[in-house]
Formats: C-alpha cells, sequence, structure tokens
C-alpha cells in the first residue's frame, strides 16, 4: 500500500512540475533561451533519437537522466524570480480548481443510479 501511495505522490508531482513548465512556456517575460532550453529538453525527452543509443546497457539510459535535468536547471536559473513565483502561484491555484472539481465523478456516478431507479421514483 505505501508504495503504492508513493508513486501516486510522484505522478502528482511530475504533473504538477509539467504544468508549471507549461506556464512558463507562455507566460510573456520568460526570456527566449530559457524557453529554447526548456523546448529543448522537451523535445529531447519525447525524440526517438538520443545522444548515446538505449540499447548500450547502462550509458543509454544515464544520458537521459544527466541531459534533462540540466536544460530544465539551465532553463530556470535563466528566468527571473518573479515570473517562476508567479506560475508557481497560478499552477498551485490550478491545482487547488482541479481538486475542488475533482468530485465530479462521484457526483455523476450518484444522478446514474438515480436515473436507475424506477420511473415512479424520478422527480
Amino acid at each position: 500500500m505505501k508504495l503504492i501511495e508513493r508513486a501516486r505522490t510522484i505522478i502528482k508531482r511530475f504533473s504538477q512540475e509539467i504544468a508549471f513548465y507549461r506556464l512558463v512556456l507562455k507566460h510573456p517575460r520568460t526570456p527566449r533561451t530559457a524557453r529554447f532550453f526548456l523546448g529543448l529538453a522537451i523535445v529531447y525527452a519525447v525524440s526517438p533519437i538520443d545522444l548515446i543509443p538505449d540499447f548500450i546497457p547502462v550509458i543509454g539510459h544515464l544520458d537521459d537522466v544527466i541531459v534533462l535535468p540540466v536544460l530544465i536547471w539551465l532553463a530556470i536559473r535563466l528566468i527571473p524570480k518573479d515570473v517562476i513565483a508567479e506560475c508557481r502561484n497560478r499552477q498551485r491555484a490550478n491545482d487547488r480548481v482541479r481538486n475542488a472539481f475533482g468530485q465530479i465523478p462521484d457526483l455523476t456516478r450518484i444522478s446514474g443510479r438515480i436515473q436507475r431507479l424506477p420511473p415512479w421514483l424520478h422527480l
């Protein structure tokens, strides 16, 4: 059970970071060089072409572990602190809204159960 909870927190944190980087890329005061490095990190992550091919046992995956964080680190270093703070706050606010509306599937399940009631019980 502990492993599942840990995996959920890691996945949640990863999705929060992706949302943060998306906001940083869209922000008008983000420098072009930072956008370039973030874009390069995204392209490198999804591209099938690597600097060192993945089929080489340890080194193939090690380049992904080193190159991606370095590109992201460089981009974050180039972005002004107030832009980072603003994007983090917007990302947290978006998470709060998502968490508030995350209960909607429960309501739809309830309404589905109500629809299965006999017709004479419907309002």
